[in-house]
């Protein structure tokens, strides 16, 4: 086992306090502070897992008991020894914690393990039949959080401490992560999966908490974005697992030999393997998971939840064929996911950028903070920030109150500037100072603006009241509860969370709040929203208008659309979270579209029709379809060949272009078949990025065509890239940013007996504040 240097004089210690045959005198407390000393309970609790494990030698099991202090010691224990040092640190800190003992398929029988299972059983009894020549038991911990109400996994053995940690190195089909010590790995490898899982409050039982379905199947099919569900050996895997955990708890108890189940469990381990191959002909891997103290959404049939398959299937189909740009969508309904699906390259575990639909989550920052008592609906604005003021406040700004900003109703007559101050003398201005500049035309709470100014004012005054961002200040208080795993969140000059826009979270995510709303504020049974929030934010504060058939004339509530059916969030080029309390539904979709009333109005012709009070006959044959279509979702490639009379003449040839504003000095086509590329050269060198024909072919970074250049993009920005020759002369690359709604597409048109001069004409699907059109010009670079 490695040497731990930050931690060498705290393991030292405990030795040097040692009298020869005598007990080790370890304060245990104070050896749990000195290794971590602050910090929230998850955060503590990772920390003292992984000095034990970067500490510790995991060793197999000799039958001898040992006191946590005598373990502290030796420095060495197997996976129940290091697991009881945990405890005790946690029980001297406060820390409530219980023990989980699994069982977990090891297909190799070896001597390490054990040499004569049966032996065992014979010599010491049934409750031994947890080891076996295929399979063996392990402890860990589950740790109690004050702060969100739930339990969540330790295991010092793996170093794992989360849920987010522990699934993909027990249950991830691929790309399992590889424990943080070496030395660990060949154990950890003999452990391939667990069949059971059970909490008590004691080591050796009773085990009251049956946690099988929490881990091992709401938690794997979690793990990968509630896909396994439609690959034909989950509900092998289901039954299974059900099939043996009752036996498994038996054997624990000493009341069944396990050993007599060696055929169910092989059973067990094909139909793993099986889940594997369809997985990976499926291209479904390993996803990001929520946060440890929360799993993902329940998922469901649409039948059982009252939707038919087909008529999902039919909105799908519908949006795949006339809305370009979709991205991705997410059904729930009666509080479980029934249908989802990602365009490819759009993935279930990667953020996209949410546009305004951030103003739903900084308006439920403001509640957490009233309810706190940090200030009220009806504070004046300029009493948070005196110094920013202007030297004579007009009676209107003076009049401006935190419900005014909520409800869009500050006065102004147009949308302060401050992004790039229309004044030049505010050029160094705050952005709090640039929107107090800005005139207020109206008294406040009379004239409605959609005013994103208003939404960074309710960010700083959350973060002047609170002393952090409303990222963090979410954090533990949504996000963590919420299991939405590391936001982003752009922030201002001055370090203030944009509010208005900038927050990056997956479609799950936007699921999940809107479930919240949906719900009261009420998550797992328990308020978490300040009480009457959710139902005062999502009410119509002040009108904006009196169409019947238009969605932004509904009514405006704090930072949430009023909508012809239900409530929304929503953000630029159709980021939406619609919440529908009359179907007891959350319809969740990103997407790049310029005409975002057809996404809506889809929704409301296709899906709330389809929407009934009773569950559905179970229908097979649609429900296999619909998994098929939301498995096989792609962003359209351009539509062409993969090769032209001109592709050898021109591929891999560098053409030098006119100076242009873009910045690209030369570009260049490698159509080689085996690794095809958009090789483009610009005052920074080259990039080569590479692209696929006829699919899609993804790449963390790589050339954007100016996206980066986007409000509120991520950088490095991911890229997808597919091409086609559109003609014999015309090859198209469509490149998607995708945890954007951009992408953008590039005619590259060449001229000339062997096309020696080129001409590069770009555009984007939806583009605001950002890069234009625009065309290149260029002649092939003699050589």
């Amino acid at each position: 086992m490695r040497a731990a240097t930050r931690f060498g004089l705290l393991l030292s210690l405990p030795v040097s306090l040692i009298a020869q045959n005598a007990t080790p005198a370890v304060d245990l407390k104070a050896l749990a502070d000195s290794v971590a000393p602050t910090g929230t309970t998850l955060e503590r609790t990772r920390t003292l897992v992984h000095w034990v494990n970067d500490n510790f030698t995991w060793s197999y099991t000799d039958y001898v008991k040992r006191t946590p202090q005598e373990i502290v010691a030796r420095r060495a224990g197997n996976c129940a020894e290091l697991a009881s040092v945990l405890r005790a640190f946690l029980d001297a800190s406060g820390t409530r914690s219980r023990w989980i003992r699994e069982i977990n398929v090891q297909p190799q029988p070896t001597p390490r393990r054990q040499n004569d299972a049966a032996a065992m059983v014979t010599q010491r009894g049934l409750s031994y039949s947890v080891f076996g020549l295929q399979h063996n038991d392990h402890v860990w911990l589950e740790v109690w959080d004050d702060a969100t109400k739930s339990w969540f996994p330790a295991d010092p053995a793996y170093g794992v401490v989360g849920l987010n940690e522990w699934l993909p190195a027990r249950l991830a089909m691929e790309n399992r992560p590889k424990p943080r010590v070496a030395a660990v790995e060949p154990i950890a490898a003999d452990m391939l999966v667990p069949f059971v899982v059970v909490a008590g409050e004691k080591r050796s039982g009773p085990f009251d908490d049956d946690r099988t379905d929490l881990y091992l199947i709401d938690g794997f099919n979690n793990l990968y974005s509630g896909r396994l569900t439609a690959l034909p050996s989950w509900s092998k895997w289901v039954e299974a697992v059900h099939s043996l955990s009752p036996h498994a708890r038996a054997a624990f108890d000493g009341k069944e030999n396990l050993h007599s189940y060696n055929d169910e469990i092989a059973k067990l381990k094909t139909t793993y393997d099986d889940l594997s191959r369809e997985a990976s002909a499926k291209g479904i891997r390993i996803s990001s998971i929520a946060s440890a103290t929360s799993a993902a959404l329940s998922r469901s049939t649409p039948e059982r939840e009252g939707i038919s398959s087909a008529a999902i299937l039919r909105f799908v189909a519908a949006a795949d064929s006339a809305i370009d740009g979709m991205n991705s969508v997410m059904i729930v309904r009666h509080g479980r996911v029934v249908a989802e699906g990602w365009w490819s390259p759009y993935e279930a575990s990667t953020p996209h950028v949410m546009y305004s639909l951030s103003k739903s989550f900084t308006s439920t920052a403001v509640g957490f903070a009233i309810a706190e008592g940090k200030f009220t609906l009806d504070d004046q604005v300029l009493r948070f920030f005196p110094e920013e003021a202007p030297a004579s406040p007009s009676d209107n700004l003076r009049a401006m109150r935190v419900r005014d900003l909520l409800r869009m109703a500050t006065g102004h007559q147009t949308e302060p500037s401050i992004l790039v101050p229309a004044d030049s003398s505010m050029r160094d201005a705050s952005w709090v100072r640039r929107f107090f500049a800005h005139p207020v035309a109206f008294k406040p709470g009379t004239h409605f603006l959609y005013n994103s100014p208003a939404t960074y004012m309710l960010s700083a005054i959350v973060q002047k009241t609170t002393g952090q961002t409303v990222r963090d200040y979410l954090t533990p208080r949504l996000f963590e509860p919420l299991g939405i795993a590391r936001p982003t969140w752009t922030t201002s000059p001055e370090g203030i969370s944009a509010g208005a826009y900038g927050l990056n979270v997956r479609t799950e995510d936007i699921a999940k709040l809107g479930l919240l709303y949906l719900h009261h504020g009420v998550w797992n049974g328990k308020q978490l929203l300040p009480a009457g929030w959710a139902d005062t934010a999502t009410a119509r504060q002040t009108a904006n208008g009196s169409s019947p058939s238009s969605d932004w004339d509904q009514g405006y509530g704090f930072q949430f659309w009023r909508s012809r059916h239900g409530y929304r969030g929503d953000g630029a080029f159709g980021q939406y979270m619609l919440v529908l309390p009359e179907q007891d539904a959350v319809v969740a979709i990103t997407s790049g579209v310029r005409d975002m009333q057809s996404v809506m109005t889809l929704v409301w012709d296709m899906l709330l029709p389809a929407m009934q009070a009773s569950p559905f006959a179970d229908d097979a044959v649609s429900l296999g379809a619909l998994h098929d279509r939301l498995a096989h979702l792609s962003v359209h490639t351009p539509r062409g060949r993969t090769t032209s009379p001109l592709a050898a003449a021109v591929s891999r040839q560098r053409y030098d272009m006119a100076e242009n504003d873009r910045g690209v000095r030369s570009v260049s086509l490698d159509l080689t078949p085996r690794a095809p590329a958009l090789v483009v050269r610009t005052a920074s060198g080259e990039q080569r990025t590479p692209l696929a024909l006829g699919t899609w072919l993804r790449s963390d970074s790589g050339y954007t065509n100016g996206i980066e250049r986007m409000l509120a993009v991520p950088t490095p920005a991911p890229v997808a890239l597919s091409g086609a020759w559109t003609t014999d002369s015309v090859f198209t690359v469509k490149l998607v940013a995708p945890e954007t709604p951009f992408y953008s597409l590039l005619e590259f048109r060449f001229s000339g007996v062997k096309g020696e001069r080129l001409t590069v004409a770009s555009e984007y699907n939806v583009s605001f504040g950002g890069p234009q059109p625009v065309v290149l010009m260029g002649a092939r670079s003699p050589r």
